[in-house]
């Protein structure tokens, strides 16, 4: 099959003007990028930038999110605009091989997003409910339900409706020996390990992507979406799991 590189007008085959093209490209080889970023690579001017991005967006072809301060776009996978044309895929065909070679430039680096305060925090949970997935977690409990007591009650009858079990690991404390007592009917297996371990934070690993808090000086959240950095931090949590006594 041959390689078809597209000029500034190469993608209106699926309905894109000549700078939505530019600014897509542009996405694809930077990866998650400001709008500085996003005009800088393109060579289009930033104003022309906002109104291409909502272009792109209506299409699906970005997402975005904040970190922080600032708003990142994030170019779908090229794949994606083959559900955009109808008649036309051979053309999209020589198109894909060359869009490929540019998404290994920066695509598949590690989402990495920032979050302050108890609201960065639910945002984070409010993805653990959505992904449906088993949640891993390293806690101190007594932090998690001082910092959270308002919200995190009704996160776990939600987690348990959603049938999503989870395996956490706990300082011991009144409130470690509380959560293993409830947690059969809480779809929850615990273990617990000596307060001599002390951390006032959390881990949360689900999918792809691991969270982490901390419970002091200012309440900050870290958020990373990424396949192999998910799967080392769920193989130390399975090797200390195996580890503890039931």
């Amino acid at each position: 099959m041959d390689t078809l590189r597209p000029d500034s007008s190469g993608l209106a085959v699926v309905g894109l003007s000549e700078r939505a093209t530019q600014v897509y490209l542009a996405l694809i080889e930077l990866g998650p990028a400001t709008v500085f970023e996003i005009a800088r690579q393109s060579g289009v001017k930033r104003p022309t930038v906002y109104r291409k991005i909502e272009e792109l967006e209506q299409k699906g072809l970005i997402s975005q999110h904040i970190e922080g301060r600032k708003k990142y776009y994030l170019a779908e996978d090229p794949e994606k605009l083959i559900s955009l044309i109808k008649g036309e895929e051979k053309i999209l065909a020589k198109l894909l091989p060359y869009l490929k070679t540019l998404k290994g430039k920066g695509y598949f680096r590690p989402s990495v997003r920032f979050f302050e305060g108890r609201g960065g925090m639910k945002m984070i949970c409010e993805e653990i409910l959505k992904d449906k997935q088993e949640l891993l977690s390293f806690s101190s409990p007594e932090d998690l339900f001082q910092v959270l007591e308002d919200y995190f009650p009704l996160f776990v009858e939600r987690r348990v409706k959603l049938k999503i079990p989870t395996r956490v690991i706990l300082r011991d404390s009144t409130k470690a020996r509380e959560r293993k007592r409830l947690g059969p009917k809480e779809l929850r297996q615990v273990k617990i390990i000596p307060p001599t371990h002390e951390f006032h934070s959390m881990i949360l690993i689900f999918g792809n992507k691991v969270g982490m808090f901390s419970f002091r000086r200012g309440y900050v959240a870290v958020l990373i979406e990424n396949p192999e950095i998910a799967a080392v931090q769920r193989a130390m949590f399975e090797l200390i799991w195996d580890s503890l006594p039931q």
